[in-house]
């Protein structure tokens, strides 16, 4: 089962963390402070 991450710069102040498995999408936008702004579960099509 392979699982990678990726970091993206969406935003002066926001990073997004974007995780992939073999079911699903998962992006995590988080602010500088920290704060996690918004998450998406995008699910494989099966």
């Amino acid at each position: 089962m392979a699982h990678t991450s990726h970091l993206l710069v969406v935003g002066q102040d926001q990073v997004a963390r974007v995780d992939a498995t073999a079911t699903q999408l998962k992006v995590v936008v988080t602010g500088t402070d920290g704060t996690i702004v918004r998450t998406v579960v995008i699910p494989v099509k099966k």
